[in-house]
């Protein structure tokens, strides 16, 4: 990282929930329980502290992401660290800050993330990104089906090795 790299700092003031598996049914998928709570409440929390941030949201920018969890203990655990998966805990909050912060989590390259349980039984969610430069590298001319001229974006190509 370059110390030009543009840096951000969030800090959720709320229990981290672990992300559940979603509901199907006849006509819509759903989640239940703790998670749908988490969902509804966290709403309003990102939309004020992106608000508070003065942030606009990334477009395009490979992310760098260190997330950390407290999660209050329970009251009669042996436990030493909280028992969800840790990817669970990921993908709930990545799940809230799709088309608020970034317009899609795939930007995000890096990520590292802990979970502990909080000193003062109080949650906390905190968040750092990191701009580490562009998502898509470039834009190609390209010709379309029926002579109609575009664009694509384009990775750089991985080199190729000899074929067996």
């Amino acid at each position: 990282m370059t110390s030009r790299s543009k840096t951000k700092t969030f800090l959720f003031k709320i229990p981290p929930v672990a992300a559940s598996r979603p509901r199907v049914g006849r006509r819509a998928t759903y989640y239940t329980g703790p998670y749908q709570r988490f969902r509804v409440s966290m709403g309003p929390i990102v939309e004020r502290v992106v608000r508070q941030h003065k942030h606009t949201m990334w477009e395009d920018t490979a992310l760098e992401c260190e997330i950390v969890f407290s999660v209050p203990r329970p009251g009669s655990t042996g436990l030493g660290w909280p028992d969800p998966d840790i990817d669970n805990y990921i993908k709930a909050i990545l799940d809230q800050l799709n088309g608020r912060v970034f317009d899609d989590d795939r930007c995000i390259v890096t990520l590292k993330a802990k979970k502990y349980w909080s000193e003062n039984d109080q949650g906390l969610i905190a968040l750092r990104f990191t701009e580490i430069g562009p998502y898509r590298v470039k834009k190609v001319a390209t010709k379309r089906r029926g002579g109609r001229k575009g664009t694509v974006s384009k990775l750089p190509s991985k080199p190729r090795g000899r074929k067996r």
